[in-house]
């Protein structure tokens, strides 16, 4: 049995599964998948990997035969979740939870929807057009069909809004080449995806230090500056998103830990917007050992997910 007709036992005779429903576990399309299964296409390492990771296969067995086809049960743990999931998952599973305990009151907000998108996000989610549809006009993410669909997926079957919250990043590379001034040439139509203007801009310390560590040889520091000036629209524009958007509901924002981390970034926009707004953070963090939290990373977020280094990622 070659290791394309072992893919396709475990497909169908020992999971049951056809291969669309197979192929998205894995983040590939059903015609990729096809041509794996079918011994046209070579199967790569990362398939093995994720094949393995997914359906806790193990990799000898997949490979050659050998042994047993299964991985022994281990303990169940939260970095063992993480290590095989993805940290992204348990995303799913914090939504899942907020959403059996606020029903209609919640709202989920996500930094991978740009604002000039929520019009075809909206008649996904409303089922006035297909998700291939939705895919060709959207600017959706890499890692979107791995990581963030399953959330848009729970959102759509139980009616809950998903709230675009991103300025539009042709808006965000402007400030970027020429700070907040090149904005002011924007239509008023324009200007309706982006924070109100002007911005009160507040200098954010480690994304100043990203940045200027980034700064190549001959860049000058307004060029260093104005990359944290698109970095700041950004944050600022989610906050603004976010205030208006949220009522008197309940609402959980996936964004990138870059934009929230030491409760700065969205968070310092939103306390401009929202006063007294109640907020917590959840943030996930990467180390050698992921039983103990590392002393440094206190004070950078209200709840952890302590995950193993060497995790698998989707991106």
């Amino acid at each position: 049995m070659s290791i394309h007709e072992r893919i396709r036992y475990l497909r169908k005779d020992v999971l049951g599964m056809n291969q669309t429903e197979f192929a998205e576990r894995l983040g590939l399309k059903q015609g990729s998948f096809s041509s794996i299964e079918s011994g046209s296409s070579t199967v790569t390492d990362r398939t093995i990997k994720a094949i393995c990771m997914v359906f806790n296969v193990r990799e000898e067995w997949l490979r050659t035969g050998e042994g047993e086809m299964y991985s022994s049960a281990e303990l169940f743990s939260l970095d063992r979740f993480v290590a095989e999931r993805g940290a992204t998952e348990l995303e799913l599973e914090i939504v899942k939870d907020l959403y059996a305990l606020h029903g209609e009151r919640l709202a989920v907000g996500a930094e991978m929807f740009e604002r000039d998108d929520q019009l075809v996000l909206d008649e996904y989610l409303g089922g006035l057009i297909s998700a291939d549809r939705f895919g060709k006009e959207t600017k959706l993410w890499d890692n979107y069909k791995t990581d963030y669909a399953p959330v848009v997926e729970f959102a759509k079957a139980n009616g809950i809004p998903v709230i675009a919250t991103n300025i539009p990043r042709r808006y965000a590379n402007m400030v970027a080449r020429g700070g907040f001034e090149a904005l002011e040439r924007l239509t008023d139509e324009a200007r309706g995806y982006i924070v109100p203007l002007p911005l009160d801009y507040v200098p954010n310390e480690s994304v100043d230090r990203y940045f200027a560590a980034m700064r190549m040889p001959g860049m000058k520091a307004g060029q260093a500056e104005n990359l944290s000036k698109a970095q700041a629209i950004k944050d600022a524009t989610m906050a603004w998103t976010i205030a208006q958007r949220i009522g008197e509901g309940r609402l959980v924002h996936l964004n990138g830990s870059f934009h929230s981390t030491a409760h700065a970034g969205i968070l310092t926009y939103l306390d401009r917007f929202r006063p007294g707004l109640r907020i917590a953070t959840v943030e996930v963090v990467r180390q050698d050992d992921a039983e103990r939290l590392n002393e440094e990373e206190l004070g950078d977020a209200d709840f952890y997910i302590c995950v193993p280094k060497d995790m698998t990622t989707t991106f």
